[in-house]
């Protein structure tokens, strides 16, 4: 499944009267690396993000986020190559670690986050039982995880899964498992990374005043040069949304992949 997460604009989340995160996009050049001024302060960020590319046209990249400090952050996006070039946008949420309960308008919506460092790396033919995240509280119902690899110990090209502890499963109420994630390549070796993931409730609402959804997609695959799925909205936005993140859990096809938006 891949989940996409989308708001009608760029502002903040807020927790009562106090702002817990914000999310914006960034177009980046190439592969070269930008940095994101934060309006707050954090004690412990967590930033992931999530590219747009058309597949059916454009080379191949993932985001990967470095250099976090109280108020920003590092972002690129590269291909397995590291020859990327051209413009990527990306969208990204950057957020106070912890467990949540928003405000949406109704009983509230649950989000955990939180970075992971993981020395466990998955590959084509090769998906290891990952490093075990527990969610605490539990979710009342399997949640959807954005997740980005979040530090730089190698620059070599890699990506993140998550998934139950097996190969095709998706995160559970209470836990999941996270790894590294070499996609199409048959052998890999990759020191470990940080992982930072967001699990949400499954749920839409409206907080500081900004309409969101965060949602599972049908378990489907799209491969390489493919148009992808469209993903409906139960209810639609008045807009079109100001953000869109999107990330894969499980992997179902076992040859590798990651989620795009485009």
């Amino acid at each position: 499944d891949a989940l996409p997460i989308s708001a009608s604009s760029i502002s903040s989340v807020t927790l009562g009267a106090n702002n817990i995160g914000e999310y914006g996009t960034v177009l980046l050049t190439d592969n070269s690396t930008s940095t994101i001024n934060l309006t707050g302060n954090y004690t412990n960020l967590v930033v992931v993000a999530s590219v747009r590319y058309a597949p059916t046209a454009d080379v191949q990249r993932v985001p990967r986020i470095t250099a976090k400090t109280s108020n920003s952050f590092d972002i690129k996006a590269d291909n397995y190559a590291g020859s990327l070039t051209g413009s990527t946008k990306v969208d990204w949420i950057a957020m106070e670690a912890g467990s949540y309960t928003i405000s949406d308008g109704g009983t509230g919506t649950k989000i955990i986050a939180g970075t992971q460092n993981t020395s466990i790396v998955g590959y084509n033919g090769t998906w290891p039982t990952g490093t075990l995240v527990n969610f605490s509280p539990a979710f009342d119902s399997a949640p959807a995880v954005l997740h980005t690899v979040a530090s730089n110990n190698d620059t070599g090209w890699v990506a993140s899964m998550v998934n139950d502890g097996t190969q095709a499963g998706e995160p559970t109420v209470s836990s999941m498992r996270i790894l590294l994630n070499c996609s199409f390549d048959t052998t890999c070796v990759h020191p470990a990374e940080d992982i930072d993931y967001i699990a949400f409730d499954i749920s839409e609402g409206t907080n500081n005043n900004v309409a969101f959804k965060a949602l599972r997609s049908p378990d489907v695959v799209a491969c390489c040069n493919t148009g992808g799925y469209a993903v409906s909205y139960a209810t639609a936005f008045s807009t079109a949304p100001g953000v869109t993140l999107t990330a894969q859990m499980g992997e179902d096809g076992g040859d590798g992949g990651y989620a795009l938006t485009h």
